[in-house]
């Protein structure tokens, strides 16, 4: 027989589970505390024993393990520095441009822009995860390698807010994340021969 721990923590993956798939499929606009306790198979009062900030505090859950995942992922290839950074998630792209994790990301992203409530729960594990992905890099350096990891990252951005239009061919998204690889790629053999 489980425990009363070990109930709690299966709740939680649950509703975590859940949150993604809502958020998926309606958005996060879309997405609310009766449809994530009917997809997770739990009543109201389950997700708000385990979350008091109720669908926030689990999107807020849902945001830290997909960054959590990242850095691990980025620290596991020792590819800390912004160009390596930027390698990492559009090689991840490129390969894969049906990503979940990344239109998670940028729907949350985008909707603490409009409910003040999930930019008071949901943002600062946003902020501070974003932080730890690129704190070697310097948005408002003018030398030209911080320039160009900008305008690489600005690229990243537009491409995942892209993923949002239902007209959007993923091939040709793929075709775009390979050629923006290999731009970065040859930049990176040409800081190589410089110093």
């Amino acid at each position: 027989m489980a425990t009363q721990a070990e109930r709690n923590y299966l709740t939680k993956q649950n509703l975590i589970q859940a949150t993604k798939k809502c958020i998926l499929e309606v958005g996060v606009a879309g997405t609310n505390a009766t449809l994530i306790c009917q997809t997770a198979g739990v009543t109201r009062g389950a997700l708000n024993h385990q979350y008091q900030d109720g669908k926030y505090g689990v999107m807020a859950d849902v945001l830290d393990g997909i960054f959590s995942r990242i850095i691990v992922e980025l620290q596991g290839k020792h590819q800390t520095c912004p160009l390596l950074v930027l390698e990492f998630l559009l090689q991840d792209l490129h390969k894969d441009p049906h990503s979940e994790r990344f239109l998670v990301i940028t729907d949350l992203w985008l909707s603490m822009r409009i409910d003040e409530r999930l930019a008071e729960i949901v943002g600062p594990v946003f902020h501070q995860a974003n932080a730890m992905v690129w704190n070697k890099f310097d948005p408002h350096s003018d030398h030209e390698v911080d320039i160009f990891i900008g305008m690489v990252r600005t690229f990243f951005q537009g491409m995942h807010l892209n993923r949002f239009n239902n007209e959007l061919d993923l091939n040709i998204l793929k075709k775009q994340a390979g050629l923006m690889l290999k731009l970065l790629q040859n930049y990176k053999q040409t800081l190589a021969l410089i110093a």
